[in-house]
């Protein structure tokens, strides 16, 4: 991938790191009755890590894929997808060391906003999908998307749209819906979502199938 965007993702990454260093000695395990080390440093590593390694395998995949426009022209997507990615597993560790280091008091506001911040991330990757083309590292990766460019388009199309609807229904459950409403709302639309899918995929496959044979 591009060499600005490169560096656009190690920075992110690099800012995880940064924050485990500013907040290491007040995780959990300097106090006399605080976990061992191998527990505070599984906190202060584990997402920035699993960011890096993620962005890494990504560029490796993408870098000996055989199947993708050699011309780079969609390259720019890709990057902007792992990039998203990227940030929101970062984002997430901000947030959970700050607090168990204390630096953020309050906890209610955790878990509604890991659901806004997901829901946030699914507009924006739903938003990229319909521009992305037959490739190894990312998307629906079927044997049959992946030889008919035709149906990977229109499958990234309507994965875009249900992955875009499905984000704004996160991020706006999770900012104001109650407990007792957000699990049956948000479950309904999973299960919507999957079935709209599902069914679109197999109507593609099947017209595609048949001009094929026609």
């Amino acid at each position: 991938m591009a060499r600005l965007a490169r560096w656009r993702h190690l920075i992110v990454v690099a800012a995880g790191y940064l924050v485990s260093l500013t907040t290491f000695s007040r995780l959990p395990g300097f106090e006399p009755d605080g976990g061992p080390l191998s527990a505070r440093l599984l906190i202060a590593l584990l997402l920035p890590t699993a960011a890096g390694l993620m962005y890494g395998l990504v560029c490796r995949v993408w870098a000996r894929d055989p199947i993708r426009d050699a011309d780079g022209a969609f390259e720019p997507t890709y990057s902007a997808i792992v990039f998203a990615l990227v940030l929101y597993v970062v984002v997430i560790h901000a947030m959970v060391v700050t607090t168990l280091a204390g630096v953020i008091t309050e906890r209610g506001w955790q878990a509604r906003a890991t659901v806004v911040l997901f829901g946030l991330l699914m507009v924006r990757i739903g938003n990229l999908l319909p521009r992305t083309r037959p490739n190894l590292a990312l998307g629906i990766r079927t044997p049959r998307t992946l030889r008919n460019r035709c149906l990977w388009m229109q499958t990234h199309r309507m994965a875009g749209y249900v992955t875009v609807g499905l984000g704004l229904v996160f991020a706006l459950s999770g900012a104001f819906l109650s407990d007792p409403i957000f699990e049956p709302v948000m479950g309904s639309a999973m299960f919507g979502a999957a079935a709209l899918f599902v069914v679109s995929y197999c109507l593609y496959s099947l017209r595609l199938r048949n001009l094929g044979s026609g």
